[in-house]
């Protein structure tokens, strides 16, 4: 059985997403109410971008195992890709409530409550995740695109050259500062 597991697992690694499922799948069959191996399965449908498959996959994993915090992330994620925000921002809570200081989860949280116009709980997700990481550049630029849209250039500016302190390279940051001088 654990074979066929560390065969997907291989795989996965490997970037053959293909035979990383195909294993995962006979894995499954010989133990299906392993949380892991769903979980493992979900992952790799939503590499080969199969998200409706691997939301069922995910969600087959919480029904065994419902404290399982990175399927809730990786379930956030399925659906943050089909689109689906609002369900996406309730999987990313659920996943924070188990795992609390985890910098990226507020990240993303804050990036599609940005996306939905919630610009307030946007900002305070972001704040969150550079209290747990200052120097977590995804976040400040996050944080500058909610100024942007609150027409707050001056913070918009702070956040960015927060940014490039970080990362001189990011061209993004540049585009924006850019963008705002004009």
């Amino acid at each position: 059985m654990e074979v066929w597991f560390n065969k997907g697992y291989t795989a996965l690694d490997a970037e053959e997403y293909q035979k990383a499922l195909e294993a995962f799948d006979k894995f499954l069959e010989l133990e299906p109410d392993n949380s892991d191996g769903w979980f493992q399965k979900g992952y790799t449908l939503n590499k080969l971008e199969r998200y409706d498959d691997a939301l069922k996959a995910y969600d087959k994993g919480l029904e065994l195992s419902p404290k399982y915090h990175m399927v809730w992330f990786n379930r956030a994620n399925s659906l943050r890709n089909l689109e689906k925000l609002e369900e996406a921002i309730k999987s990313y809570d659920k996943f924070l409530e188990l795992e609390p200081d985890y910098t990226n989860g507020w990240y993303m949280r804050g990036m599609v409550l940005g996306q939905i116009g919630k610009k307030q709980e946007a900002l305070e997700s972001y704040n969150k995740a550079l209290e747990l990481d200052p120097l977590e550049a995804a976040a400040w630029y996050g944080k500058s695109e909610i100024f942007q849209k609150l027409n707050n250039d001056p913070e918009a500016l702070n956040c960015l050259n927060k940014v490039l302190e970080l990362k001189p390279d990011c061209e993004l940051a540049k585009k924006a500062k850019e963008k705002i001088f004009k």
